[in-house]
């Protein structure tokens, strides 16, 4: 009985999320433009940044926004604020990189999405994204550019629009 309540326990640990925790390691891997592999000594973490979708990789723009945060911050040593666990076992957080918050800056150079669904309240990622979106940056010099969830599944596109 004492093994079911500890399973059930770390089961709800987990589904909960991880309280707010700072990770400092080297990206070891840009799996895309919005998700990293980091490398804390003998452990990897895998880290989707928070607020944020980039084009996938085979998606117009995905390259460019992979290959734009490998730049930023790629085989660099970062600071991460963990938000929360997200599917598929990724912890989900803020990057910094010598004082710049590199989620926005994937917003502000057109290179991602600002997931308000997910962030809300983050106004400066929906001013980042229309300053973007005027100066046709990144992604935006496209004017058919989907979310990445619609090229995944073009069938819920139907009802929303950008």
């Amino acid at each position: 009985m004492r093994k079911f309540f500890f399973i059930l326990l770390l089961g709800v640990a987990a589904f909960i999320g991880v309280a707010a925790e700072t990770l400092c390691g080297t990206v070891l891997w840009v799996v895309d433009g919005d998700t990293v592999l980091l490398r804390r000594g003998n452990t990897l973490t895998t880290v989707r940044l928070w607020g944020i979708d980039a084009p996938e990789k085979k998606q117009a723009g995905g390259k460019e926004a992979t290959n734009f945060l490998l730049k930023l911050i790629g085989r660099k040593r970062v600071k991460i604020i963990t938000e929360e666990n997200g599917r598929y076992g990724r912890v989900i957080g803020k990057i910094y990189y010598q004082g710049k918050f590199i989620n926005l800056e994937m917003v502000k150079a057109g290179h991602a999405w600002w997931l308000e669904k997910y962030s809300p309240g983050a106004v400066e990622f929906k001013q980042a994204e229309t300053a973007a979106r005027k100066l046709k940056l990144g992604l935006w010099k496209n004017p058919q550019a989907i979310r990445p969830e619609f090229f995944r599944h073009p069938e819920r596109q139907i009802t929303f629009m950008h």
